[in-house]
């Protein structure tokens, strides 16, 4: 992993890009340039640590582009891969608020780079913002909920209705836009959606009569409505 100090002169797209963030999307421009005054960039490569288990958070990160993974030990071990994260949202904020160590490692599915907060200045600035306090409550809120989400998904469909419906997700981040690259590799894929890499070349199969192919990481998607369609039909089953 590369830190790098942010660039002061920067601080105008900087700002920009993290306004992307929920939770930051109102602050006030002075109470940004303040968090950001020590902030630094973070570049990482696929495979690299972001954050160790068990280490006590001295920052919190914005995940600005690529993927995280979070795992539930300390290696990256895809047979223990809780959730896959995309930008832009927070990583570690529950953990910052608390003051506790990070019960999982977090690493980077693609190439990555992430805003690091330092946590002092953040809890500083919510001692006095209530209404910035009140947005961290909302994203932590979002983010149960999207977890609550996963959790239905991994419950109630088949593996090919995991991966379309993940499918339309990639599809949304890239602007709607019909043919895209997977950002990760199909391995990191399957443990996500909890299948079994032979599983997925099934599901893959399966979704080319709905009109989605996928050679290598390329993605192409002929009708979003038709897989829709198809996942709504399927909860009735």
């Amino acid at each position: 992993m590369k830190n790098t100090p942010l660039d002061m002169a920067d601080l105008a797209s900087t700002l920009a890009r993290v306004r992307e963030v929920p939770v930051f999307s109102k602050a006030p421009g002075p109470s940004l340039g303040f968090l950001l005054e020590q902030a630094s960039l973070c570049h990482l490569e696929a495979g690299e640590c972001l954050i160790g288990r068990g280490s006590v958070p001295d920052s919190v990160h914005v995940l600005l582009r690529g993927h995280v993974g979070m795992f539930e030990g300390e290696t990256r071990q895809n047979d223990y891969l809780v959730d896959l994260m995309p930008a832009p949202q927070m990583i570690g904020l529950s953990e910052a608020l608390l003051g506790e160590p990070y019960g999982h490692s977090f690493f980077a599915a693609d190439e990555v780079e992430s805003l690091a907060l330092p946590v002092d200045r953040l809890l500083a600035l919510i001692s006095t913002n209530p209404h910035l306090l009140q947005s961290m409550i909302g994203a932590l809120s979002l983010r149960l909920h999207a977890l609550v989400s996963q959790v239905n998904m991994l419950k109630t469909k088949r593996a090919d209705q995991r991966l379309a419906e993940h499918l339309l997700g990639l599809m949304r981040e890239n602007r709607g836009a019909e043919s895209f690259d997977l950002p990760y590799d199909k391995k990191t894929l399957a443990a996500h959606l909890g299948i079994a890499p032979e599983s997925l070349s099934r599901s893959i199969s399966k979704l080319r009569k709905m009109g989605v192919s996928m050679d290598g990481k390329r993605v192409s998607i002929a009708d979003a409505a038709v897989l829709e369609d198809y996942l709504f039909e399927s909860v009735k089953v």
